[in-house]
């Protein structure tokens, strides 16, 4: 009976997860669609933009996502402080490196639109995106955190309510008229929101259930753990 009941947790697990994952294909076909009927350029900026932030975003996350979560399965149970300097360490350092990186991304955007895509609307684009960055990095370690604690369903639900916030924003938006602008800021809004989403559950799940104590030291084991996944991250990026 012991050996049942992880079976049964890892089985619905994984069923959430197809199932979700299968809803969340859907609605991004649907969403590419949209933005293909808008026109080839809009898709073409709009895929340029997304390229960047996803480049950016894989630095400032620093491997941690996959860093984290290897420490946090071996820590939760054992030895719960150390589970909380990982994951302070891990928003402190993806915090501080999201910051800085969205806004030479933001300041920059001109001189990276001009010199290495040679077009110039891609600046605001490339602005609006930046914006996101903080706020989709710190999702992710959030989400990284809840899949720890094995709550697979809440992980799963922000990644639906995202994807459902950027297909309804999207709509609105280029309703409105506002084109690429209207897709790029869809982008943006609806990792923000689903931020906020995530930040709820982690308050709510988990962060309510532990004693408040400050952790003011970056730990090191978190550090070199995560960075040479970072290099695997950077280097399936190139290749």
């Amino acid at each position: 009976m012991n050996d049942q009941k992880p079976m049964n947790t890892i089985a619905k697990a994984a069923i959430i997860i197809l199932f979700g994952t299968i809803f969340i294909k859907l609605l991004t076909y649907v969403f590419r669609i949209i933005i293909a009927r808008t026109g080839v350029e809009n898709y073409g900026l709009i895929s340029l933009g997304l390229a960047v932030y996803g480049v950016i975003s894989v630095i400032c996350i620093f491997g941690m996502d996959t860093g984290l979560y290897g420490l946090l399965s071996r820590t939760i149970q054992k030895e719960e402080e150390k589970a909380k300097e990982f994951i302070v360490s891990a928003v402190k350092i993806s915090l501080a490196l999201s910051l800085i990186l969205s806004f030479l991304l933001f300041i920059l955007s001109d001189w990276l639109a001009l010199t290495y895509f040679h077009n110039e609307n891609l600046k605001i684009i490339i602005q609006i995106i930046a914006i996101s960055i903080p706020f989709g990095v710190f999702r992710s370690i959030i989400q990284t955190t809840l899949r720890s604690f094995q709550l697979v369903k809440l992980d799963t639900a922000i990644r639906i309510f995202e994807n459902i916030t950027k297909l309804i924003i999207v709509i609105i938006l280029l309703y409105f008229g506002l084109g690429v602008i209207g897709i790029a800021l869809s982008y943006t809004l609806s990792i923000f929101l689903s931020f906020l989403l995530a930040l709820f559950f982690l308050e709510k799940r988990i962060l309510s259930v532990w004693p408040r104590r400050n952790t003011s030291m970056i730990n090191k084991d978190l550090l070199s753990y995560s960075w040479p996944l970072l290099l695997n991250n950077i280097s399936t990026l190139i290749f």
